[in-house]
């Protein structure tokens, strides 16, 4: 290849070799230019080999921008820089720390979009979609999810879909996930996969009370040869549940209000209907305002005879109400009895749920907290739970706030009334510190992919165990 170029008063020749990688087969380029570009070339490939991949990159950016490259070194570079984005995307990922990883992989993705969409390049796509997943950008995940399912060159096109199913569990979007999960998986001949998509689409019809179409799904995962050993223990748990609920209920009557649905043994009274109601809907403004969510979805409460009761939810024989799989059971004699019961078992139920949605699971918050939430937004601290703090604090225990989470485990009602008092002042204290607020954010910090210590640090601006040793003081103070 020939270059003339101009240099005062005189023209020089030089030719080129083919050979060397960075140049056009018709290019021109100075001799200091090629030096240059072998250095930048030699500097990259050094940074791969010494696993400097942050340094690899940065070099071939600046080599694709500053220079005019052949259409096949181009592609070489490019390839190059993808398999770089994607290393260190799983790196990151590796780590938790998913901002960073989704970074790289789109970085991985901008530039593998300049030439032909190979293999690496729908795992980068699906790198950078599992990276917002876990950011909880559910949104921007399905849109690019999406893009990959239907892709034959996606070795993680399937994969795609049990995230896309994911994503909208994750939103509480349950319309929307039974709707996409019954396509995707009509369209797909996999079996393993169809077990594991039939598994989230079971649990969306639990999540909104279609307990048949639930059990039909469940027990074909459960029989069949496909189903991988760990989706059928969770289908097999969630069947018990299923199973447990149907055959210990007969909800006969329904009604249904703004934000809830109400489903209830036997016939009732429209008077005792009408205050269930309204105290449902109070609940939703109320403890709603208090933590900062309102669910678009209606939620449902079941009112059961007080064997089925027990019998549909499993719960300890001392338990009123209890929340359970996205719905709120209370039994009967409490609806026909005092009100004030009534509306402190829907309030106090109804705040476990709320904590549920905004953390994107409750098995992320301790007991103590959900509960002390719980009391607080209901009916407040019991006058028993003030003479049972006081006992406690007397005799110094406990200290730790995971024995405390341990004692609503217990059958002895006595015990769970020591965790309950316990929890209570703690979240009150919280309240008093630094506003009811502070329950809100530290939820929506758990639910942003925090962990529970990270998001309390971050709201109270200290660590749990210092925190516990400051709250008793305050309460010491203060009974």
């Amino acid at each position: 290849m020939l270059y003339k170029t101009i240099s005062f008063k005189c023209s020089v020749f030089l030719l080129i070799s083919v050979s060397v990688f960075f140049l056009f087969s018709n290019n021109v380029y100075s001799q200091n230019k090629v030096k240059e570009l072998k250095t930048e070339y030699k500097k990259a490939k050094a940074a791969l080999s010494d696993n400097n991949l942050s340094e690899a990159i940065n070099i071939f950016e600046n080599i694709l921008y500053k220079y005019k490259l052949s259409t096949n070194n181009k592609t070489n570079i490019i390839k190059k820089m993808k398999q770089a984005c994607f290393d260190i995307g799983v790196e990151f990922m590796n780590k938790a720390q998913h901002d960073k990883a989704a970074s790289s992989f789109e970085k991985g993705v901008k530039w593998g979009e300049e030439i032909e969409k190979d293999t690496l390049f729908y795992s980068l796509k699906f790198g950078l979609g599992k990276s917002l997943f876990s950011q909880n950008f559910f949104e921007d995940a399905i849109t690019v999810f999406k893009e990959i399912k239907d892709v034959e060159k996606a070795k993680e096109n399937l994969d795609a879909r049990v995230y896309i199913g994911a994503c909208y569990y994750k939103q509480e979007k349950y319309d929307d996930m039974i709707y996409w999960l019954k396509r995707m998986i009509a369209e797909i001949d996999h079996e393993y996969y169809k077990m594991e998509m039939s598994l989230s689409l079971a649990i969306a019809y639990i999540k909104t009370a279609k307990n048949k179409e639930a059990l039909e799904i469940l027990e074909h995962i459960c029989s069949s040869t496909h189903t991988s050993a760990t989706t059928k223990k969770h289908a097999l748990g969630w069947l018990q549940k299923v199973k447990r609920e149907m055959q210990n209920s007969n909800l006969d009557g329904k009604v249904r209000t703004d934000h809830f649905e109400i489903s209830f043994e036997g016939n009732r009274e429209s008077s005792v209907l009408n205050d269930l109601k309204d105290i449902a809907e109070d609940a939703y403004d109320d403890v709603g305002r208090m933590l900062d969510y309102y669910p678009d979805n209606r939620i449902v409460i079941y009112v059961y005879s007080p064997k089925n009761f027990h019998a549909s939810s499993a719960t300890m024989a001392w338990a009123g109400a209890c929340y359970d799989n996205g719905r709120l059971k209370l039994p009967l004699s409490y609806i026909t009895g005092d009100l004030n019961i009534v509306k402190e078992n829907i309030y106090h139920e109804y705040t476990h749920l709320l904590v549920d949605m905004k953390s994107k699971g409750a098995q992320k918050i301790p007991l103590w907290f959900n509960e002390g939430c719980a009391v607080n937004c209901s009916d407040g601290i019991r006058r028993e739970y003030t003479e049972i703090m006081k006992a406690m604090i007397k005799t110094g225990k406990p200290t730790d706030f995971n024995l405390v989470s341990q004692f609503f485990r217990s059958a002895n009602i006595g015990i769970a009334r020591g965790g309950y008092a316990y929890s209570a002042y703690a979240v009150k204290y919280i309240i008093e510190e630094k506003g009811e607020r502070a329950l809100a954010e530290i939820l929506e910090w758990v639910g942003n992919g925090e962990s529970f210590n990270e998001g309390f640090y971050n709201v109270f601006f200290m660590d749990l165990k210092k925190f516990n040793t400051e709250f008793i003081y305050w309460v010491k103070s203060h009974l």
